[in-house]
């Protein structure tokens, strides 16, 4: 439907003398069936043009998945820690912290380069690492045990954990940008 939008959008102006009406399907300068045919076409070069980033973002989530199988089973299920899921919050609580630094050391490095970075590592790696999808279902079997002081800890810690630890990543990514950024002075000033 979005590439839809962007061909009505991108319509070349009606001809001269033709009355444009209520911005219907016939006011976008051409027949349906040709839009459609433009839609498709969009969607193909905008996917064929995309396939690279989308690569990336499959490798790094792949990496990101094993990576917190990883942690869990070094961690231990939750039967193992008393019923508290701590390898969902581990998880969740460093991911934050990596995607803070992140973040803040490449969003001001604009280059294309730092962009793949951020898909592989971002959107990928710590998208397939971190898992907020499960903190939401171990605080519905939480509050459908009854569990309720457990609930509302975890949902605290992994909330105000994930936050506290975000800018602290993000205090260290703009710390280690601001390293690289800086001139670096000759030999005859030191």
């Amino acid at each position: 439907m979005l590439a839809e939008f962007d061909v009505f959008r991108e319509a070349p102006p009606a001809p001269a003398g033709r009355r444009r009406g209520g911005g219907g399907v016939a006011d976008a300068g051409c027949s349906l069936p040709r839009q459609r045919i433009r839609a498709r076409t969009l969607i193909r070069v905008t996917l064929r043009s995309r396939l690279p980033d989308l690569g990336l973002v499959a490798l790094g989530g792949a990496l990101g998945s094993i990576a917190r199988v990883g942690v869990s089973t070094a961690i231990g299920p939750v039967d193992a820690t008393g019923g508290f899921p701590l390898a969902t919050l581990v998880v969740n609580v460093f991911g934050s912290f990596a995607l803070g630094a992140l973040i803040a050391g490449t969003t001001a490095r604009d280059e294309v380069r730092w962009r793949r970075l951020r898909l592989l590592l971002g959107t990928g790696l710590l998208g397939g690492f971190t898992t907020y999808s499960l903190l939401a279902a171990d605080l519905a079997a939480s509050l459908l045990d009854e569990r309720f002081g457990m609930a509302m800890g975890y949902a605290f810690a992994t909330v105000t954990g994930g936050a506290i630890a975000s800018g602290l990543g993000m205090l260290l990514g703009q710390r280690i940008a601001r390293a690289h950024t800086r001139p670096v002075a000759s030999e005859a000033t030191r």
